[in-house]
């Protein structure tokens, strides 16, 4: 069953309300926000290349990845909107202390300093030998 259609009618004071009523509605603070990219995407580019062709806004610095190798490009502009770009290259490093080959620990062996002690009483006994014979003479 259709509804009947009744046109809407107002009362006469009606738009007088609307008129009187205020339109500006007090405005919130709005705190400034820090100049912090909004984003934590990461800017994939081709090679150097595709770092050379990002577009950079002025005062602003990006971080690029290059998909093609293990670079990381900071392309930073300044005022004027010059580009700069800083070229980086990451290791994945591993849990092993790194030993440089100059820095390998030899150690010694309980015989080796058994080896030892069998010497130094040996120079000993030679030292005490030649203060006996000075003391003799």
């Amino acid at each position: 069953m259709p509804y009947p259609y009744y046109p809407q009618t107002y009362p006469q004071n009606y738009l007088n309300y609307q008129q009187s009523y205020p339109q500006n509605y007090p405005q919130v603070a709005q705190t400034p926000q820090p100049n912090v990219p909004q984003t934590t995407d990461m800017n994939w580019v081709q090679g150097e290349s595709g770092a050379k062709g990002y577009h950079v806004s002025p005062n602003t610095t990006v971080t690029l990845w290059d998909s093609e190798s293990q670079t990381i490009y900071v392309k930073s502009a300044n005022a004027v909107g010059v580009p700069t770009i800083t070229v980086l290259d990451y290791v994945i490093r591993n849990n092993e202390p790194k030993v440089s080959a100059d820095a390998k620990v030899n150690y010694a062996t309980t015989d080796d300093i058994e080896i030892l002690k069998n010497e130094i009483k040996e120079l000993k006994n030679r030292l005490n030998q030649k203060d006996k014979v000075k003391k003799n003479e």
